[in-house]
């Protein structure tokens, strides 16, 4: 389902710009992820739906919105880099990349707390993403992520589009690639790359890697 105020950011700069619509069933692979357990906001506001309301040039032409999902580095918050977004059954130019972040066999990215750390807003701060918020901060790749709440906060429930309900463990094994540490996991990128529409095609302006 397409973030619509962040879909139409491009529009401000390129009136040619085209929207993506909601993805019908048969866009969708068996193992596309539909939903998942996520991070809870215990101090929310009676007006807020869900998480925070957010604005800035990325997110919304104008005014407040409820943000998009920032799942997997927010990668797939990028309306003009459909490549993140869509995968071929054998022709995705990623499958090669020595970047294991892009891979779509690869895991998403979820940080380290020693990464965090060392990120801005890290010091003295909520380092650990993997936890509710009581005050409203949360990192942003971990907003409308996975919670892995379940089994000792190491396992989150997900829906696929095949009807299933899984259970994807994150694991303590560190990941390093291209000087990003990130812990090892389940979740895999191709879980939420759909196939390619047809008025869409690749940008190329992310390096294979």
């Amino acid at each position: 389902m397409p973030h619509m105020p962040t879909e139409r950011v491009p529009i401000s700069n390129d009136a040619s710009f085209v929207p993506i619509v909601p993805a019908k069933f048969t866009q969708l692979y068996p193992e596309t992820a539909l939903f998942w357990d996520t991070v809870c906001w215990g101090d929310a506001p009676p007006d807020a739906p869900s998480l925070f309301w957010i604005k800035g040039p990325d997110v919304t032409v104008s005014g407040f919105t409820l943000g998009a999902s920032g799942i997997d580095g927010e990668q797939l918050n990028k309306p003009t880099k459909p490549e993140l977004r869509y995968r071929g059954k054998t022709a995705d130019r990623f499958a090669n990349s020595t970047t294991l972040w892009l891979q779509p066999n690869g895991p998403i990215v979820w940080a380290t707390e020693a990464e965090l750390a060392g990120s801005p807003g890290g010091e003295g701060g909520a380092i650990d993403a993997n936890q509710d918020s009581g005050d409203g901060a949360i990192w942003n790749f971990a907003f409308g992520g996975p919670r892995w709440r379940h089994n000792g906060n190491t396992t989150a429930n997900v829906a696929f589009a095949d009807g299933t309900v899984r259970q994807l463990r994150l694991f303590k094994r560190v990941l390093t690639d291209h000087g990003q540490r990130g812990y090892d996991n389940e979740f895999r990128r191709s879980m939420l790359m759909i196939k390619w529409p047809n008025n869409k095609s690749d940008s190329n302006t992310v390096a294979t890697g």
